[in-house]
Parts: C-alpha cells; structure tokens; sequence
C-alpha cells in the first residue's frame, strides 16, 4: 500500500471493504474511495503506515473468524 493507492484499490487488493477502512480511520464517510491516499493524507492527516497498520489487524481479525 503506497500513496499511489486509492481506497478502492487497496478494497481491490485486499477484500475489505473500502469504507470499512475510511471509517476504521475516523475519516468522514464523504471521503472520495477514488482519490490517492498521499492526496488524502495531506487532507486528512492520516499516515499511510496507518492504513497498513489497519488493513493487516483487519486481515488477521478475518482470517481469525473475528468480525
């Protein structure tokens, strides 16, 4: 996950749900799922470690059957 990615692709790469992770990040749900993350960030103030972070807890939570 790079800020090259957008929501959409990483909802793409991964199976979860792009708004899943917008709202796991505490970003309004009007976030646009097709802009890339290192424009969001700036906007937001979020990290893109952060959506790694994220993305891999909500991956294991998956695999684990937890949900």
């Amino acid at each position: 996950i790079t800020g090259q990615y957008t929501f959409r692709d990483v909802e793409r790469a991964t199976g979860i749900p792009a708004r899943t992770i917008v709202r796991e990040l505490g970003l309004p749900e009007s976030v646009p799922m097709n802009e890339t993350l290192g424009r969001l960030r700036r906007l937001y103030g979020f990290e893109i470690q952060d959506v790694r972070d994220l993305v891999a807890r909500l991956l294991k939570d998956k695999e684990s059957g937890g949900d």
